[in-house]
């Protein structure tokens, strides 16, 4: 089965735009604009599971999380102005230099914060050196205005939706306030949490197995990073059609309140046919695997083009029927996000072992610059466990103390100490 990186076509999204009478027109670039799709897909559903798609299982429309994942970027992290002030100087130059490629890929905060800070040359708070070219960060835009909107919508209430779903192509800032666990509306731009993306490079350094095992590239890629055009212009929707979408938005939403039972659709007989024929060579594409990881990054293709067919009927399907046209639509969209986390992970370097030594060793530099002795244990914790686990971290350890890079020493208290030695620059 051949996938394809071939951007699909409008009449791929074509469901999430009739649903307000294509409120596009003065978008002219199409990430933007499926960033948007998204968007007003899973507004829709934004109070709760209240629409279910029975096949394989129920599936409900959490497309949000397909689409953005969680974001572990703090709003008063330093990390944040930094990204902040970076989109403010894509925004502020039409004219992008041929160096900036903005894309949408993701990794960590933890990954972003070492993007900004090991890069080579340039100052780290300069805005301006992030994108001179040679200086590794090719350019960063991601789009998590939506984490605000859930927050403002999640409530069994439709007061103030149109308000939060302007902002997403009106940027007007949005108060931090009661920036909780319970409540996190917050942020100061309509990107708030931007992911960092670069070079291979920066792939290869930042991208670890985890990423791949647990879906954290299907979520994301979903264009691929090489083919878009370089533009930093963000056009706007036309606002009566954009309200005449906002509506739509509400009266599905109201539609849903005070339901105990969610709402259940289906596949049609015509859909049904179709993605049983679709299944089964997806199914044999995925067998046909030989790497355990990227058949698991490829494998969630099947729930992701149902629960995407679902935000399309919700949208647009009176009678609780997903069409043979929007599962045909969700297959063209799954089938490239598919294609675009397979040419990723064939392009970057799967050595974990290595990756965590080059890890180990810029991190011990930035502990003990001067060849001063520190604990395995401080190292350790400097570390985020959820980018390197511990059995990987004590082997990247051990191979590092046998090549002579890292000296080891025992204190009398069984305390662990190294160092970088005096020998090695």
């Amino acid at each position: 089965m051949d996938f394809s990186t071939t951007f699909p076509t409008e009449d791929a999204f074509q469901h999430g735009f009739e649903a307000f009478g294509k409120a596009y027109n003065d978008i002219d670039w199409i990430c933007p604009a499926f960033n948007f799709a998204a968007a007003l897909a899973h507004a829709s559903m934004a109070l709760g599971k209240k629409f279910v798609l029975l096949e394989q299982g129920t599936q409900y429309p959490n497309f949000y999380q397909i689409i953005l994942g969680r974001s572990h970027l703090a709003a008063k992290s330093p990390t944040l102005d930094r990204a902040t002030a970076g989109i403010e100087f894509l925004k502020q130059n039409t004219d992008t230099p041929e160096s900036i490629n903005i894309i949408s890929a993701v990794n960590s905060s933890e990954g972003l914060k070492e993007c900004f800070t090991t890069h080579e040359n340039g100052d780290p708070n300069s805005p301006m050196d992030w994108f001179t070219p040679g200086n590794g960060v090719r350019g960063f835009v991601q789009f998590d205005e939506l984490a605000a909107l859930l927050a403002k919508t999640n409530q069994k209430t439709t007061s103030g939706i149109s308000v939060e779903l302007t902002r997403i192509y009106n940027p007007s800032p949005i108060a931090l306030e009661n920036n909780t666990r319970q409540n996190k509306s917050h942020g100061k731009d309509w990107v708030v949490n931007v992911f960092g993306c670069s070079t291979l490079a920066w792939y290869e350094k930042f991208i670890t197995e985890g990423d791949f095992t647990s879906g954290f590239l299907n979520r994301f890629v979903f264009y691929h990073h090489e083919q878009q055009p370089i533009k930093s212009r963000f056009g706007s929707p036309d606002m009566r059609n954009l309200g005449v979408w906002q509506d739509h938005i509400k009266s599905i939403m109201i539609k849903s309140l005070n339901r105990k039972n969610p709402i259940e659709y289906e596949l049609s007989d015509e859909a049904f046919k179709h993605w049983d024929t679709w299944y089964l060579k997806i199914m044999d594409h995925l067998l046909e695997k030989p790497d355990d990881i990227k058949r698991e990054a490829l494998a969630r293709i099947t729930s992701q083009v149902l629960k995407l067919s679902l935000v399309y009927a919700v949208l647009a399907s009176p009678d609780n029927k997903v069409t043979v046209k929007q599962l045909k639509s969700a297959i063209a969209v799954g089938e490239y996000w598919a294609a675009c986390s397979g040419a990723t992970m064939e392009q970057i370097d799967l050595d974990m072992d290595a990756k965590a030594e080059r890890r180990i060793m810029e991190r011990l530099t930035q502990i003990a610059p001067n060849h001063e002795w520190t604990t395995v244990r401080k190292l350790r914790q400097s570390i985020n466990s959820k980018t390197m686990t511990s059995v990987i971290f004590n082997r990247a350890i051990e191979a590092q103390i046998k090549s002579g890079r890292i000296e080891f020493k025992r204190a009398t208290t069984a305390t662990k100490f190294i160092r970088i030695p005096e020998n090695l620059e």
